[in-house]
């Protein structure tokens, strides 16, 4: 019985670090999903976010755009954004998204997975566009729903504002649900407790055997 108390326990230990690590991957994405307005892109360049980098290693980096004018550019169906290290430092890298739409909503993200960011430091992520189609969701009236940085609007820090933007890590693509893996732990503790109860059972006969 002390044996099998010892293995549901550790079995316990385990789901608990597991469940740990799984939160801990989780959390290493930003996503700053709140809005109450938007900026039209072109009248407010440079804009942008900074963040502070809470992954080494980010699959991309993202921000939630508008069709604002789409019959005053019509041809026009792609946003660049650069990264920067600190707020107006060393420029770091650019991707294009170009899968813009007639209509769209939603967020434009861009690989920036080639870039190895450093746990903690400050980046800025700016948004370009040549035109006045497209408009940056932003919350501006909201307190401060990112604390880790603020909006960049006409290239100056805006602290009562951030950008709707996300910046999403690799490892979160693949992290298991956090109730499937109890599930599975849990069987497994299942498992060991029937083990040993059966060990158990069959010493129990062994030793009444050998003493007849």
């Amino acid at each position: 019985m002390k044996n099998l108390s010892v293995a549901t326990a550790g079995a316990a230990f385990i789901a608990l670090g597991m469940l740990g690590e799984i939160q801990q991957a989780s959390a290493a994405s930003i996503i700053q999903d709140q809005t109450d307005g938007a900026y039209q892109i072109l009248a407010f360049s440079p804009i942008g976010q900074t963040f502070t980098a809470e992954d080494t290693f980010i699959k991309s980096i993202g921000f939630y755009i508008k069709d604002f004018n789409p019959t005053a550019a019509p041809n026009d169906f792609s946003i660049t954004i650069n990264l920067y290290k600190g707020t107006s430092g060393v420029f770091l890298g650019s991707g294009v998204f170009d899968d813009l739409v007639d209509g769209f909503e939603g967020y434009a993200d861009v690989d920036f997975s080639y870039i190895a960011l450093t746990v903690g430091d400050t980046y800025t992520a700016i948004v370009e566009d040549d035109t006045v189609r497209w408009g940056l969701s932003i919350a501006s009236d909201l307190g401060d729903p990112y604390p880790g940085g603020v909006a960049i609007t006409n290239g100056n820090l805006q602290d009562n504002i951030d950008t709707r933007f996300r910046v999403l890590a690799a490892e979160t693509e693949s992290v298991p649900e956090p109730n499937s893996v109890l599930g599975l732990l849990a069987f497994g503790t299942l498992g060991a407790g029937s083990f040993l109860k059966r060990r158990q059972k069959k010493q129990l006969v062994s030793s009444v055997t050998s003493n007849v």
